[in-house]
Order: C-alpha cells, then sequence, then structure tokens
C-alpha cells in the first residue's frame, strides 16, 4: 500500500498555477481584463507544465469569447480538445468541447458547432445540473434558431431553462426566456412571442438586472414593428435603447432603422443602415441595404436603389451559405439515436445484473 501511495504521487499532476485560475474567474466578469492578463510576462512563466499550458491555451479562447472577439482559427481548440481527450479530463473536457462549438459556429460551420456542442453534453455528468450545462443548451437552440429549426432551438431554450432554474442563475434565465420568445416569433406564434419576452422583462426588472431588461424591451419593440403596432414598440424601444453594451448594439440598430422608415423617418433610417454597415453583423447588413434600396426608390433614384438591391442579394446568398438544416436535422437525429442506444444498453445491462441477484440468491436459498 505504501508503495502504491508513493507511485501516485510521483505521478500526480502539479495544482494549475493559481493567476491561471484568477484569469479563468475574471474571464466571465471582467473578460476585457482577462484577455489583456493573458499577455503577461508573469502568466507566461507561470507555464511550468504541459497542463498549465494546455490550460492557457483553453483560457485564450474562452476570454476571447467572452469578449466577443471573432474566432478566425480553430487550430488552437483542436489542440486542447485533443490533449484533454487523450487525458481523458472530466474537469476539462465538457468546457473544451463546448468552446470549441463556439469556434466552428463563429467559423460559420454550424454541423461542426453541433457536434461539439451534443459531444459537450455527452462529457457532462448524467442529470446533473450546471452552469456550462446550461450554456451548451442555450448555444444549440440558438445554432438551431440560426437555421430556422424553431421547434428543436425551441426544445433546447426550455432544457436551458431547467438548468438555469435549477442552479438558480437568474441571469440566464431572463435570456432563456427571451429566446424562447425568439423561437416562438420565428414559428409565427406572435402571442407565445409577446408573453415570454414579457415574463423575460418582468424577471429582469424583479431582480434588478437593468441591462437585460433592456435587451428584452429592444425585442418586444421588433416584434411590435412586424405587427404594425408602432405607438407599443416607440415604448419598448425608449428601454431598450438605453442598452449601451456592444454586443447589443447590431440589433439595437436594426430595430430602429426599421421603426423610423415605417413612421416615415427616412433620415433617421439612413444614418442608422449607415451605422450598421460599419459594425452589423452579416444579417443586420442585409437589413441596411433593404431599406436604404426602399428609401432611394421613395427617392426616384434608380442607380442607388439597385446597387443596394445587389449588395442585399449578395447578403442573403451569403446567408444561405451558413445555413445547412439539411445536414444538422441528420446530426441531431442521429445523436438522438445514440442516446437512445446507449439507454437501451443501460438498462439491458441493469436487467441483467438484477436477474443474477437473484439467481444468486435462489441459489443461496
Amino acid at each position: 500500500m505504501l508503495c502504491l501511495l508513493l507511485t501516485l504521487a510521483a505521478c500526480g499532476h502539479k495544482p494549475l498555477p493559481h493567476i491561471l485560475l484568477t484569469v479563468d474567474s475574471l474571464a466571465s466578469a471582467a473578460p476585457d481584463s482577462a484577455v489583456a492578463l493573458l499577455k503577461q510576462p508573469e502568466v507566461k512563466r507561470a507555464l511550468t507544465s504541459q497542463d498549465a499550458a494546455m490550460y492557457y491555451q483553453l483560457l485564450t479562447v474562452k476570454a476571447a469569447d467572452k469578449a466577443y472577439l471573432l474566432h478566425t482559427t480553430d487550430s488552437v481548440i483542436l489542440r486542447v480538445v485533443d490533449y484533454y481527450e487523450r487525458k481523458q479530463d472530466k474537469q476539462h473536457l465538457p468546457e473544451a468541447y463546448y468552446y470549441a462549438g463556439r469556434v466552428y459556429r463563429d467559423l460559420g460551420d454550424a454541423p461542426q458547432a453541433l457536434d461539439y456542442f451534443e459531444r459537450a453534453i455527452q462529457a457532462l455528468p448524467e442529470g446533473e445540473a450546471s452552469i456550462l450545462k446550461g450554456k451548451i443548451y442555450s448555444q444549440t437552440g440558438t445554432l438551431f434558431l440560426y437555421q430556422d429549426m424553431y421547434e428543436e432551438a425551441l426544445k433546447m431554450f426550455k432544457l436551458s431553462y431547467d438548468c438555469n432554474i435549477k442552479v438558480n442563475n437568474i441571469y440566464s434565465q431572463v435570456l432563456n426566456l427571451r429566446d424562447m420568445a425568439d423561437a416562438y416569433r420565428g414559428n409565427n406564434q406572435m402571442d407565445s412571442a409577446i408573453y415570454y419576452y414579457q415574463k423575460a422583462s418582468d424577471v429582469a426588472q424583479q431582480n434588478n438586472l437593468t441591462n437585460y431588461m433592456y435587451i428584452v424591451q429592444s425585442q418586444l419593440a421588433g416584434i411590435y414593428i412586424q405587427l404594425g403596432k408602432y405607438s407599443l414598440a416607440w415604448k419598448a424601444f425608449q428601454y431598450g435603447k438605453q442598452h449601451k453594451h456592444r454586443a447589443s448594439q447590431s440589433g439595437l440598430y436594426s430595430i430602429a432603422t426599421k421603426l423610423y422608415f415605417y413612421t416615415g423617418k427616412n433620415d433617421s433610417a439612413a444614418y442608422c443602415c449607415e451605422q450598421l454597415l460599419k459594425f452589423g453583423t452579416i444579417y443586420a447588413k442585409r437589413t441596411a441595404h433593404w431599406y436604404l434600396a426602399q428609401i432611394a426608390a421613395q427617392n426616384k433614384n434608380a442607380e442607388e436603389t439597385l446597387e443596394h438591391i445587389a449588395k442585399y442579394n449578395l447578403y442573403v446568398d451569403s446567408i444561405q451559405q451558413l445555413k445547412n438544416r439539411e445536414s444538422i436535422r441528420k446530426m441531431h437525429a442521429l445523436y438522438n439515436y445514440k442516446l437512445r442506444e446507449n439507454e437501451n444498453i443501460r438498462l439491458k445491462a441493469e436487467n441483467e445484473r438484477k436477474q443474477a441477484i437473484v439467481y444468486y440468491t435462489i441459489g443461496i436459498g
């Protein structure tokens, strides 16, 4: 026994450097600070083991993701995933899979992103709720939402919501409710969408999460524009526009563009469109060119109208290339099939174990 203990001690891994643990805790609360800290010489001097070096690589991806920096390569995260797979590291592998999914989502590879999100769920303890599990379900739902797979998206958002209820993560509960509303809206179930947007706003207000309430109110403004209820849209937008986070600016300017255009304020709508062309998402830039074309047409400027329509069509084609619904449906169906097969194998093994106990008991008797 003494020899065994000495052998295990000799093979044990050094604890991870405290400064890396500090970076990890900063990544969610202050991601820009985490990104900056990772570049400091004292952090790199702490990388005295392969475990520390790989954890550092994982943190570079995590901090960049939290800081809304677009991932442009999968080289780092693939090295991290390979390392934790070979080590069968149950602590870090689920998170590595999750961030691999985030990287591939940024790279526009939805099927690969889905594969890693589903691997991440499989790597977590079954039946145990956690903040990470809630994030994985939420990101899977968002991926389905962008593929117009609204029923699948709603199922994932509800699973995420259940996780966040269990771990008392109020912030994510608000976003889950907002996401459920988005799925209902995509499925043209407007009453349900408004209900969940309002519920999300109420939960945010009850817990003094002002910025989260602003986010949801901006979404409410969007659905009211869609329904032609412009007075309600203006009221919701007055709340929503107070949210200054950079991740929300593309959505806010998109909503403002529509609201200004449909209420006859074309100059303000055009200004918002120009801002979207500078920093908006691919979806927002498509929106900007569409409304700039409408404004140009109203001004009887045929050349400018055709120019914006051509650019709008280019963005439509680009977005269509990002959609891979059939591949994703097949992958998700295969994943669910594997889950059922694994469950059948588990139940069969459990029944065989119970039968063995019965036979053993009879034998003793």
